[in-house]
């Protein structure tokens, strides 16, 4: 068995119900472990999770580098349709 310390007392005794120093009721609390279906779903939503945040992150990147284009287009004084044909053509 192992040892654990009595919570009233202080002193590491066998874990049993009572504590055989001062006679009080131990409580030891036991760990639970996960089962297995469990641990698959929380590896599979962490993976999930960074997939998502993957994509996100690229399409925002994306977004944000044709913004820039565009804005540069604009500022030379071109249409709207021209500059989409000045990006079509860079793509």
């Amino acid at each position: 068995m192992a040892l654990v310390k009595c919570p009233h007392c202080n002193k590491e005794v066998e874990e049993n119900k009572f504590c055989p120093e001062c006679g009080k009721i131990l409580i030891v609390k036991k760990k639970k472990k996960l089962s297995k279906f469990a641990k698959r779903n929380i590896i599979f939503f962490s993976v999930l999770l960074v997939i998502i945040g993957a994509i996100v992150t690229t399409s925002y990147f994306y977004i944000s580098e044709k913004n820039k284009n565009e804005i540069f287009y604009n500022s030379e004084g071109l249409t709207i349709g021209e500059v989409k044909k000045h990006l079509n053509a860079l793509t």
